[in-house]
């Protein structure tokens, strides 16, 4: 009856070790292994000769600027904030784009109505619509309609 229980014990330990092992981001036993949170250095080179078109974008600027030297990103959005943006060119191994959030002050709107009026019913956008916040650039894949 000893050796059943210490046999039963043996297999359980081995289960649990076998569990924990696969559980563990980057082991070799992972059948999904973890990609790092941020780009690896090669990204990083190609991200900053990427970044040109970038520092051409300053808040203040109109969408029709934005728009001549970015694209719009796909898929689904709402207009004014956080809209994306893709950096043209900026296509890595892995089939990413660099993209930006972008904020939008709606056209003929001063900035104190813009701040203070959080529940607007907000116009369509134009090309005259004021650039307010530009996000950190981020690798995502590219959006589709």
């Amino acid at each position: 009856m000893e050796a059943t229980s210490m046999k039963r014990l043996c297999e359980f330990i081995a289960f649990f070790l076998f569990c924990t092992m696969l559980a563990m981001p980057g082991s070799s036993a992972d059948p999904y292994p973890q990609k790092p949170a941020h780009p690896d250095t090669a990204d990083k080179h190609m991200a900053k000769k990427k970044m040109d078109p970038l520092n051409e974008i300053k808040i203040g600027m109109t969408r029709a600027s934005v728009e001549a030297i970015l694209s719009i990103d796909g898929g689904l959005g709402s207009p004014f904030i956080g809209e994306r943006f893709i950096v043209p060119s900026t296509h890595d191994k892995a089939g990413r784009v660099m993209k930006v959030n972008l904020d939008f002050k709606p056209a003929g709107i001063t900035n104190g109505a813009y701040s203070e009026m959080p529940g607007w019913k907000r116009p369509r956008p134009t090309k005259d619509d004021v650039l307010m916040k530009i996000s950190e650039p981020y690798w995502e894949l590219p959006f589709c309609d």
